[in-house]
């Protein structure tokens, strides 16, 4: 790849940035669109129950009906209780699972020399933005396949950073390794961890509420959890993209090196691939490759 920048690096950030911040409102809307759906759901049943039993006087109600306070209040109460339920289990999130990232990921705490090739890059590229070095945490072989590179990073609510990898990752060439690692301390750096963990849970709702709710009850939800999770699957997926595209174009700005992070987006692990082995919601906290043809764009006119 041509290593010529074309000046468009903060352009495709704040873009992106900014595009992506306004599909998140989407999930708000999925949010909505759940209870509404679910709320119809059982309307109707009670309704078509109501009219079987006293056809005259649920016509009289249905018509009598007003939107009073109470009754404001009462279609409301739902809503109010499922964002309530997000809120809580991203809370849960930060400080139960990512207080314990190796228990979370099953992986052992790596701990590296100071002359280690990996650990002194990752070090002189927090000492140049300021950071403390992130925790470190390597997958068994038998997590993921001997080939797979990929990564997560994580931040716990006290702003501690963790980076959990896989050997292949470790075993990188040195200017691959260093945009792996640039990608990281971006991320850290811009907050864009605290963004995908949120959207960790805020995308994903369904799979938390399926995951959360007693087996019979999930087997009821379990439809319209589906049509949400089908109405967000294309907002979440263009997000994914724009974020990751955008840690990779702020990571050249640490390395000054553009085709070592062309050269890393082929060897990444598929999204597809890192789902085979971790639930959904929990992609987004992935270094992984997706929409190849448009990240190499955006680092081509960086």
């Amino acid at each position: 790849m041509d290593e010529q920048f074309g000046g468009q690096i903060q352009k495709i950030q704040w873009n992106n940035n900014l595009k992506s911040l306004w599909l998140s409102f989407y999930f708000i809307f999925g949010i909505i669109f759940y209870v509404t759906l679910l709320l119809t759901a059982v309307l109707l049943v009670i309704a078509a129950l109501a009219y079987a039993v006293d056809p005259q006087n649920f016509t009289n109600e249905l018509r009598g009906f007003e939107l009073k306070p109470n009754n404001i209040y009462r279609i409301g109460k739902p809503y109010v209780k499922m964002f309530v339920f997000v809120i809580l289990a991203t809370m849960w999130f930060f400080k139960q699972s990512l207080g314990d990232v190796g228990y979370f990921f099953s992986a052992q705490r790596l701990e590296l020399p100071h002359d280690d090739p990996f650990y002194k890059t990752l070090e002189n590229l927090c000492i140049e933005r300021g950071l403390r070095v992130p925790h470190l945490y390597l997958w068994h072989e038998n997590i993921f396949p001997e080939e797979c590179v990929t990564g997560a990073v994580v931040q716990d609510l006290r702003k501690g950073a963790s980076l959990v990898i896989t050997p292949a990752t470790y075993h990188l060439p040195d200017e691959e390794m260093e945009a792996f690692l640039a990608q990281v301390v971006y991320r850290i750096e811009s907050r864009d961890v605290l963004f995908l963990s949120l959207l960790c849970f805020f995308g994903f709702f369904p799979d938390h509420l399926r995951a959360g709710t007693h087996k019979t009850l999930a087997k009821i939800l379990t439809p319209f959890l589906k049509i949400t999770d089908m109405v967000l699957k294309p907002v979440r997926n263009m997000i994914l993209n724009m974020r990751f595209g955008r840690s990779e174009v702020g990571a050249i700005t640490l390395t000054k090196k553009k085709a070592p992070m062309a050269a890393l987006l082929e060897k990444l692990a598929p999204l597809e691939t890192v789902r085979l082995y971790f639930h959904d919601q929990y992609l987004p906290l992935f270094i992984t490759k997706t929409n190849e043809e448009y990240r190499k764009a955006l680092i081509k006119k960086a």
